[in-house]
């Protein structure tokens, strides 16, 4: 959806060229996945995963401000309340496990 926007397509010409409803899913996943990866396995402090976590959310959330949202009002408000939990349990983990170093 985003990426379509950032090419050039309108909103309106999105629904013709695309033959199912899009949806920020796969974005906030990729974000998920890369964010758990770096957590699990870079050896890196977790206040610089936690800039970088943060770092990504920003963005997530510029661009649905910028390009706005196919997803309903309140299923929007969730994924990224649960992108966030994401965010903050994952570096509260990893500064947990660098405390018992």
């Amino acid at each position: 959806h985003f990426l379509m926007q950032i090419v050039g397509f309108k909103a309106a010409e999105l629904a013709t060229v695309l033959a199912e409803p899009t949806s920020d899913a796969w974005l906030i996943m990729s974000l998920d996945a890369l964010l758990t990866a770096a957590h699990i396995l870079l050896p890196i402090r977790w206040c610089f995963l936690f800039v970088m976590s943060l770092t990504s959310v920003t963005f997530f959330l510029v661009l649905t401000v910028l390009f706005g949202s196919p997803d309903r009002f309140w299923a929007m408000i969730s994924a990224r309340c649960l992108l966030l939990m994401l965010v903050v349990s994952a570096s509260i983990g990893r500064g947990a496990c660098e405390r018992d170093e």
